[in-house]
C-alpha cells in the first residue's frame, strides 16, 4: 500500500527538561535563533517584570560556566526550546510535540495551547511551588 507523501517535511520534537542545562550552548546560537528572537524578547520582558536579569544573556555564557538551577535558567531553556521550534517549524511541519518534565511547557506553547507569555508565567508559578517543597520531600507533578 502506497502512503501519500506529506507536502512538507515533518519532524517530531522532544523538548527537554532541566537536564538540558548541563549541555554547553553552541557558538552562533543567537544567529540560528534570529528569525524567532521575538520569543526571547517576550521571555526577557516577563523576566524583567519579576525582577530577573534577561535569560537570553545566558545563551552567551561560556561553556565551562556552571548554569544555576534557578528560575532564570528555566526561562532561558524554555525560550531556547520554543525559539528553536519556531525556526524549524518555518521549514517543516511538526508531526508530534513531546515534552519531558519542564519540557511539557515549550511543547504546549509550540502547539499554540498557551502563549509565550503564558508559558513564562506558568514556569514562574511552578518554580515557586517546587521551591516551597524542597528535597528530601517527595514531590510529584502532573502535567
Amino acid at each position: 500500500m502506497n502512503r501519500p507523501r506529506p507536502s512538507r517535511r515533518q519532524y517530531v520534537a522532544l523538548f527537554p527538561g532541566l537536564g538540558g542545562k548541563a549541555q554547553p550552548m553552541p557558538a552562533g546560537l543567537r544567529d540560528v535563533l534570529a528569525p524567532a528572537w521575538w520569543v526571547f524578547e517576550t521571555v526577557d520582558e516577563v523576566a524583567g517584570r519579576i525582577g530577573l536579569d534577561p535569560p537570553s544573556t545566558l545563551l552567551a555564557a561560556p561553556a565551562h560556566r556552571a548554569v544555576e538551577d534557578d528560575l532564570r535558567t528555566e526561562l532561558m531553556l524554555f525560550g531556547l526550546s520554543v525559539g528553536l521550534h519556531e525556526v524549524l517549524a518555518a521549514r517543516a511541519a511538526p508531526a508530534a510535540l513531546l515534552g519531558h518534565s519542564l519540557g511539557f511547557l515549550p511543547a504546549m506553547v509550540s502547539a499554540k495551547a498557551f502563549t509565550v507569555e503564558d508559558g513564562c508565567r506558568i514556569i514562574h508559578i511552578r518554580h515557586q511551588a517546587l521551591r516551597r517543597d524542597p528535597p528530601p520531600r517527595r514531590r510529584n507533578a502532573v502535567h
